[in-house]
Formats: C-alpha cells, structure tokens, sequence
C-alpha cells in the first residue's frame, strides 16, 4: 500500500549508502502477517542494490534468527 511504500523508502534511502555492513534498521510490527507484507515491499524496492532484507517472525529457533538478523541473509541462503 501507499502507506507502507511511504515507510520503506526512506529507509531504503538513508541505507543506500552506508559503508560498513551490519543491521541498520529493525522494523517491529504487531502481526506477522504485516511483517511479511512489509518484509516483502523491503525485497521489492531492495532489488538492484547490496541491502539485504531478513524477516523474524518467532516461527523458528531464536539462535537461528538471531544468527539470520545478525550475520546476513545471503549466508543463511548459502546454506539451503
């Protein structure tokens, strides 16, 4: 929706041009379901640039999310 584009892009924005990579934004919401709504407009408008998008919704084991949030999405990946 618009509202959630309003939000995203400035993030993505502020995040374009960081030089160390670490997590830089932490977006807490009340359901998972908009989690994965935001999680998704994040991977749509990240497309194209290094920012990675990670989403923990307490489904899985906190280690692993943890490990997710904080090492990088694209190691996780690797994995698979």
């Amino acid at each position: 929706s618009g509202k959630t584009l309003a939000f995203v892009l400035p993030v993505l924005n502020s995040l374009a041009n960081r030089q160390v990579r670490r997590l830089r934004a932490l977006v807490v919401l009340p359901s998972r379901d908009l989690a994965k709504q935001v999680h998704d407009v994040f991977e749509r408008y990240a497309r194209g640039s290094d920012l990675e998008v990670g989403l923990a919704v307490g489904q899985t084991d906190f280690t692993e999310e943890q490990e997710h949030l904080t090492i990088g999405c694209s190691r996780k990946n690797d994995r698979r």
